[in-house]
């Protein structure tokens, strides 16, 4: 597993250390190390190239549209955790979830085809 955030790296560590997850995740990519910031999908191209998987063995979790658009961009299936705080567009995600617990199953079933 992966995190590819556009956030500044520490901020990206601090939430992880806070949250006592940094165990779950192989790569974690910081948006701020490339030229051009999410929609574009370099941050999940790289992302996948440091995870040596293939893009078919890939689904992003997003909630912002730019986030969203990178997946699209990249030809990456993505799950968009529903936000209704900031107008995301979010209706180009494969799937939209209300919670993560959603996302889990969805992942969970697509593991098992």
């Amino acid at each position: 597993m992966a995190i590819a955030s556009s956030s500044p790296l520490n901020n990206i560590e601090e939430v992880i250390m806070q949250c006592g997850i940094g165990k779950y995740f192989d790569v974690i990519t910081s948006g701020l190390d490339f030229k051009n910031s999410k929609p574009d999908p370099e941050i999940y191209l790289s992302t996948i190239k440091k995870l040596r998987v293939n893009k078919d063995e890939v689904i992003a979790i997003e909630d912002s549209t730019y986030g969203i658009e990178a997946c699209n961009n990249a030809n990456i299936p993505v799950i968009a955790k529903r936000d209704l705080r900031f107008d995301f567009k979010q209706s180009t995600a494969d799937y939209i979830v209300d919670d993560l617990l959603e996302a889990y199953y969805i992942i969970k079933e697509k593991l098992n085809k």
